[in-house]
């Protein structure tokens, strides 16, 4: 939209009709009848700084835009992992909105980028898309989970990494979070999982005959 003011709200000057017409197209058919044909418009917009509590507001350029859509996905990082991103459905108003979804930016052998989906993100959306993000400690959880499970040469249960981090096994909405967690890791080849529901490091000479043979 080069060229175009882009004011803070929807009733100053602001190229909405443009879009609207660009999406739509009017005519005569064949028969003599008047058509319409309809495409899809993708925008993309930055979050700004600000610290308001709906995200939809901290979209840099004119509210106007965000309010047209129909639908809106956020990319915010990932509090459990500097590398990964997560996929926020804040606004959908077709259907229910879709759960978070974490993925990574991977290489091929040629070098090639391609996404990796690494599943659901254990997080909400309004904690995920808050002003502050719960980056640093979530990043510290994580790190507590790595040195409990380096300091052991025997694989470890779910259950014993979260008595072992002084999680409460009683909680299941914390427990499953875990779970997860977990899971991505093996995913990302930080962990191994020689057993169902058993976990250990990387490189762990104990299990690496095993992990050759699933390989």
């Amino acid at each position: 939209m080069s060229g175009h003011d882009r004011p803070p709200n929807i009733s100053q000057k602001c190229p909405v009709p443009d879009i609207i017409n660009t999406a739509t197209r009017r005519g005569i058919g064949s028969n003599g009848h008047q058509t319409e044909e309809f495409c899809s418009v993708i925008g993309i917009m930055h979050i700004g700084k600000g610290m308001n509590a709906n995200a939809l507001h901290r979209s840099l350029g004119s509210v106007a835009f965000i309010a047209l859509a129909r639908t809106a996905l956020y990319v915010v990082k990932d509090p459990d992992d500097p590398e990964a991103r997560v996929l926020v459905n804040h606004k959908n108003n077709l259907s229910k909105k879709a759960f978070p979804l974490c993925y990574s930016i991977q290489e091929n052998e040629q070098k090639q980028p391609y996404i990796k989906w690494l599943g659901v993100s254990t997080y909400s959306n309004e904690v995920l898309l808050q002003p502050l993000q719960p980056t640093k400690v979530q990043s510290e959880k994580m790190q507590d989970i790595l040195v409990v499970i380096r300091a052991s040469s025997e694989a470890m249960s779910v259950r014993e990494i979260a008595e072992a981090i002084g999680l409460d096994i009683e909680d299941e909405k914390e427990y499953s979070a875990l779970r997860q967690r977990l899971k991505r890791k093996v995913e990302q080849d930080v962990l191994w999982k020689p057993a169902r529901n058993m976990y250990t490091y990387v490189g762990n000479p104990r299990y690496a005959k095993c992990e050759e043979r699933g390989a």
